[in-house]
């Protein structure tokens, strides 16, 4: 026989669910903090080796480098709070960890600004500007859902802010040529790849951005993904 169900009964089973919705949201809201802190700090360390090496060396690749990833946090720290997020521990450390790995990169000791790779920085950086000014405030470090943004660049392809970032980054590398930098932007690309799988998972769970992509199908460069 079923058992039947009493007033008394609904009201708990009522307040343990919402028990179990504030102590979810606690929680998120402690990892976005120990995340946020974790890149601040790191941008400090960041800011005080780049900086030196703007100053003595006058490397215009260093200084690219370092003001995008200064402009990137800037924006993190305006973030809007999202509507879905991944809870999936996977997703946290791949979006945690693509955010971090650009500020652990070090230019190398005697700078090689080259001029069509610096033209290349300027080219993935302008992409990538126009990526978060679209974006503004609905940018993240975990795959979320903070709205869905449809005009500007993204008419075009539907992760800017990526392409931008895969060019400036690697036209860095080749400038500040060392095994540790190709270690970092290496385990960076498998990490923003996953991120991108990741946002669309659950991207695409709105039917506003299932339509856009099917409207906009390309996810980084027209005509190859």
């Amino acid at each position: 026989m079923a058992e039947e169900k009493t007033p008394e009964t609904s009201e708990n089973s009522t307040q343990n669910a919402e028990q179990i919705d504030k102590t979810r949201t606690q929680f998120f809201i402690l990892r976005e903090i120990i995340g946020t802190l974790c890149i601040l700090i790191l941008h400090i360390f960041f800011t005080v080796v780049f900086l030196q090496q703007v100053y003595y060396t006058g490397s215009f690749s260093s200084l690219m480098h370092f003001s995008y990833e200064t402009m990137l946090v800037i924006f993190i720290l305006m973030r809007n709070t999202a509507n879905d997020v991944s809870e999936n521990y996977t997703d946290w450390a791949v979006g945690i960890l693509g955010t971090i790995l650009p500020l652990l990169l070090r230019p190398a000791e005697v700078p090689m600004d080259i001029a069509f790779l610096v033209s290349f920085q300027i080219v993935g950086f302008i992409i990538s500007v126009l990526g978060l000014v679209s974006l503004n405030k609905s940018i993240g470090i975990v795959a979320a859902n903070r709205g869905i943004r449809t005009s500007g660049i993204y008419k075009y392809i539907r992760h800017p802010l990526y392409a931008g970032y895969f060019i400036s980054l690697v036209a860095f590398i080749v400038q500040n040529l060392t095994m540790y930098n190709c270690m970092i932007v290496g385990a960076f690309i498998i990490m923003q790849l996953m991120r991108i799988f990741a946002e669309e998972k659950i991207l695409m769970q709105d039917p506003e951005y299932k339509a856009y992509a099917e409207k906009t199908k390309w996810r980084l460069y027209p005509y190859i993904w």
